[in-house]
């Protein structure tokens, strides 16, 4: 199945190959009653469209900690946080504790 982890890749703005979902696995995923044709789409999309949204919204939020800029002045662009004329990959935003 291509067209959920499309929904995630265009809403992150990553390659499609960066996204691995794991359906129909009932050693990694619960029992559910299954797609039945254009199903899943409909009801997984909006939900997993939403998480995407959110988790860039987090990445930008850190990484604007990060850099000390406001998340206006960030976005991402194929994977990875642009600044201006500046790009940071994610390994470059992780802070430790």
């Amino acid at each position: 199945m291509t067209s959920l982890p499309q929904l995630v890749a265009e809403e992150l703005d990553v390659p499609l190959t960066a996204v691995d979902i794991v359906m129909g696995d009932t050693d990694l995923c619960p029992w559910d009653m299954g797609t039945f044709g254009s199903l899943s789409i409909r009801q997984f999309g909006p939900v997993l469209r939403a998480a995407a949204a959110e988790a860039k919204a987090v990445l930008l939020e850190i990484a604007a900690e990060r850099l000390q800029t406001p998340v206006a002045d960030l976005k991402v662009d194929a994977g990875v946080v642009v600044h201006k004329t500046r790009r940071f990959e994610a390994d470059e935003l992780r802070t430790t504790h």
